[in-house]
């Protein structure tokens, strides 16, 4: 995948996924993805083919293959293949891991029921070209989606400042109304888009010490089962951590169709 200072980024990649400790994956982070992932069901088909492109360790769609979907997981750096191979083995899944180009898919049209990338579009300074990608893969009718972190004050890296290194390079900005027209800039509709996931700061350099960092993790997932009543409010628009993004893409071209809207009340409680 082709991104700004591409150079620094694929290093940046290569030392993060070499670095993560599979001993102990239920982290805060996996207390996320569990949550992102609980709001995405409800609009999932019943079954079917999923892409996650930018895939990573490629949690998500670790828990699409447990409700029988078969995946297939994109990355341009071996190391997340290779992580993700991992985690699906000892999660007893299935998916295909493969190396590749989110800028040019290597899928024909309308190939997949679900295309999907987890804190991905936010690295590039026009994602725009992977969404067309993503969009043209997607069956008609099928769902998209997208998490997506962008550079914001969030209270969970309020302290990022404290860390020997935070660099720009990583992120870009967005709001809900970027969001929106991204999407729907690529034909997809039935847009739905909420700020998510108001946590405690994260300390830095706690992760140098495991036991300290089991009780940084274990805090902040306590935290969130009472702050994700914020989700898709005012606070998590100043506060959360990244927005969910779920559309469809019409049936046929000018249609419109809604993916059906679940209000965040409903979304929180489940």
């Amino acid at each position: 995948m082709r991104a700004p200072q591409e150079t620094d980024l694929r290093a940046y990649w290569q030392q993060s996924w070499s670095s993560v400790n599979e001993a102990d994956p239920r982290d805060v982070w996996y207390a996320i993805d569990e949550v992102k992932f609980g709001y995405l069901r409800r609009y999932l088909p019943p079954g079917g083919r999923s892409l996650e492109v930018g895939c990573g360790s490629a949690r998500v769609s670790g828990f699409l293959a447990a409700l029988g979907f078969e995946v297939v997981g994109l990355d341009y750096e071996v190391a997340a293949l290779r992580l993700a191979g991992r985690g699906f083995q000892s999660g007893g899944v299935k998916g295909d891991m493969l190396l590749g180009d989110a800028f040019a898919l290597p899928f024909a049209d309308q190939s997949f029921d679900v295309v999907l990338s987890t804190g991905l579009l936010e690295h590039f300074a026009d994602p725009s070209p992977i969404v067309a990608e993503m969009a043209r893969v997607l069956r008609c009718g099928g769902i998209f989606y997208s998490d997506i972190v962008p550079r914001k004050f969030s209270l969970f890296r309020a302290l990022d400042s404290l860390l020997s290194r935070r660099d720009d390079l990583w992120e870009r900005p967005f709001d809900k109304g970027e969001i929106e027209a991204l999407l729907s800039n690529e034909g997809l509709c039935g847009i739905t888009v909420f700020a998510a996931a108001i946590l405690p700061p994260l300390v830095p350099f706690v992760r140098r010490w495991r036991p300290v960092d089991r009780l940084q993790d274990g805090w902040a997932r306590l935290f969130y089962k009472m702050a994700r009543r914020w989700d898709g409010t005012k606070a998590a628009e100043v506060l959360g951590l990244y927005y969910f993004a779920c559309a469809e893409k019409p049936s046929s071209p000018g249609m419109r169709e809604a993916v059906p809207q679940e209000s965040m009340t409903a979304l929180r409680a489940a």
